[in-house]
């Protein structure tokens, strides 16, 4: 009779232990997702630039989709909109995979920027595999402070392997041509 109990026990164990690592994981995603995100498109060429604004508490998201492996390029900028002597506490932009939350990508952080005339961000490059994205600016700035940031973006798409093998067989068939002919 014991052992029955003990079975019972470690099984609704169990359970409460799932349930909670479920019920955990549903809530830091409605925490990822709590901020309304702005539809971010690319132009034909694969640019695109949108615009948020730095005044007390930053907090915009922006997403977007691939549809296949893209060499994503970004960077940010800031400009003051008003001549203050406020400062920047703090202010950061982050890459993030809806489809995995985990894989994000640092896009710069900036703390106690006083005076600030200007940020522009290193340009910085990742491939991408294809899903959704979003880039999150999250900052706070100095009652005193008003700025536009600027984020940018070019997308290109990566060819796949199989597009390399087709190349270099085209090569080494012109190589053979050539050869043949003299």
């Amino acid at each position: 009779m014991t052992n029955i109990k003990q079975g019972f026990l470690m099984k609704l164990l169990k359970t409460l232990v799932a349930t909670s690592f479920f019920l955990a994981a549903g809530l830091s995603q409605a925490a990822i997702t709590s901020i309304p995100s702005v539809p971010f498109s690319f132009n034909a060429d694969g640019d695109g630039a949108a615009t948020f604004q730095v005044k007390g508490a930053v907090s915009k998201m922006f997403s977007f989709d691939l549809t296949e492996a893209t060499l994503l390029t970004s960077w940010w900028s800031v400009r003051p909109t008003a001549v203050s002597d406020s400062t920047i506490n703090n202010l950061s932009a982050v890459l993030t995979s809806v489809n995995n939350p985990i894989t994000t990508f640092s896009l710069g952080s900036y703390t106690n920027l006083s005076g600030t005339k200007e940020i522009i961000t290193p340009i910085m490059s990742f491939v991408l595999a294809a899903g959704s994205y979003t880039v999150s600016f999250h900052g706070l700035a100095t009652s005193g402070y008003k700025g536009t940031g600027t984020l940018t973006v070019n997308a290109v798409p990566v060819p796949e392997p199989e597009t390399y093998a087709l190349m270099g067989l085209g090569l080494v068939a012109l190589l053979a041509r050539r050869r043949k002919a003299a």
